[in-house]
């Protein structure tokens, strides 16, 4: 079903919802199962999906940020490389160059449980995120959201679109972890595309820098995005025109 068909049926469903009576809550579910031509389940980098997606924003969005049947992907992604040592980071990257895609399955490949955000399935994606009281939401926001699923998926699993924002969010996420200044160079040259070989694997594991995976520190700039952003201020309806996804993802996407 194209996107703009179902836009037209989440408006009916919604009507016919008021109309009759239903009512959400905060234990209430609206998955919504993306899929794009061409999807092969085999070609997905989940890591990026999960980074581009901005999975711990949409959770927040709708009050379901630790919700048991929707578990944060992005912390689960987050604890795997808690648990990692700096010379397997530092290994990691290594291969991330050779085959950025299947390199990140290294960290998570994700095969967990159903009962998680970003839920993977053999022909599309199940994005648990959504739900609560969202007959009473902006039908606008519903529509934004689902716009950037279907863009974000189009974007992972075709080519190397929305690469360089991929590679400075995993980054970005990944030197929060280790203090080692080779592992860091490691980080910077390869979220700028230089050369990591001629970096000493041979380094001695110290200990991790460990932030609780739970707990998330917003930033003033991450304040005002999700201001600009949030269900309360959308009040037109979106072009379901593909966005670019690049450098300039930052200053249209959710973090």
């Amino acid at each position: 079903m194209p996107i703009t068909e179902m836009f037209n049926d989440l408006e009916k469903v919604i009507a016919w919802a008021k109309r009759t009576g239903c009512y959400t809550n905060k234990s209430t579910g609206l998955h919504m199962n993306v899929s794009i031509p061409g999807f092969d389940l085999s070609n997905l980098d989940y890591v990026k999906l999960i980074l581009l997606t901005g999975d711990n924003y949409i959770l927040h969005s709708f009050d379901r940020r630790f919700n048991s049947w929707c578990k944060s992907t992005f912390d689960i992604l987050e604890s795997n490389i808690v648990n990692m040592s700096e010379s397997d980071i530092l290994d990691f990257f290594t291969k991330l160059k050779s085959e950025l895609k299947f390199g990140s399955r290294e960290i998570f490949d994700g095969y967990y449980t159903k009962y998680i955000s970003i839920n993977a399935k053999d022909n599309r994606i199940e994005f648990r995120g959504p739900g609560g009281d969202w007959l009473n939401s902006n039908i606008n926001w519903l529509k934004i959201v689902l716009s950037r699923f279907v863009v974000v998926l189009n974007a992972t699993m075709h080519g190397k679109e929305g690469e360089e924002n991929y590679k400075k969010k995993l980054y970005k996420l990944m030197s929060q972890y280790v203090s080692n200044n080779d592992i860091l160079k490691a980080f910077v040259n390869f979220s700028v595309d230089r050369d990591t070989s001629s970096l000493k694997t041979n380094i001695k594991n110290k200990p991790k820098i460990v932030k609780h995976p739970l707990v998330q520190i917003s930033t003033t700039a991450d304040k005002i995005k999700q201001q600009k952003l949030s269900p309360q201020n959308i009040t037109q309806q979106p072009s379901v025109d593909q966005p670019e996804i690049n450098d300039e993802i930052s200053k249209k996407s959710i973090d």
